[in-house]
């Protein structure tokens, strides 16, 4: 079931409820626009490995039982809810994510590459960010009371910028490699900053 996209032309979707498919859309094709929906009860929400330019805004992918968001690629975000799911959003590259909500996932976002993560809360996941990758911005977010590791960093030239890591159950921050992190506030965590391999750059 579901919805697949194979190309030829831009596709549209707006208020639309996905539900109950083994991957709800999978996107092969260039642009898609997807706005005020819900993907929700799927086994995979939103399957975009092979996509470029694509637009969400404004949607709901919660309860999908392995990935809400899996292999999104130059994809802008804005305004969305990634809620309850295995995993919320694993294997991105060149993502904007914008004034999203990412919460009770068993980890949030996983394994990025240059992407920029703004204004979005993280927040009640048994890991909220997992970097994997290099390159990527986590600007003005707010990463609070996960279960085991706020944020777990250890890339390479990743960004974390006036955040605030606060009352997460186990370390608030794992950080290594040449990880750069400024104007953060750090309080009320187990742990709250725990510095494996390499030297980052703290200020």
């Amino acid at each position: 079931g579901g919805i697949w996209l194979n190309g030829g032309t831009n596709a549209k979707f707006n208020y639309c409820k996905i539900l109950y498919a083994t991957t709800g859309i999978n996107n092969g094709q260039d642009t898609m626009l997807l706005s005020n929906s819900s993907i929700e009860y799927n086994t995979n929400g939103y399957y975009g490995e092979h996509s470029n330019t694509f637009f969400i805004d404004t949607c709901n992918f919660m309860f999908n039982t392995q990935y809400g968001l899996l292999g999104n690629n130059s994809g802008i975000f804005n305004f969305c809810n990634v809620s309850n799911n295995g995993i919320g959003i694993a294997n991105m590259d060149f993502g904007i994510w914008n004034n999203c909500i990412v919460k009770y996932n068993q980890t949030g976002f996983s394994d990025m590459s240059y992407t920029t993560i703004n204004q979005c809360t993280i927040n009640h996941n048994h890991i909220g960010l997992n970097s994997g990758v290099n390159n990527n911005t986590i600007i003005n977010c707010s990463i609070d009371s996960n279960i085991s590791i706020g944020l777990y960093i250890i890339g390479t030239e990743d960004s974390i910028i006036n955040c605030e890591i606060k009352n997460n159950n186990g370390i608030g921050i794992t950080i290594g490699g040449q990880t750069v992190m400024t104007k953060c506030v750090i309080e009320n965590n187990d742990t709250g900053i725990q510095v494996i391999v390499l030297t980052p750059t703290i200020f």
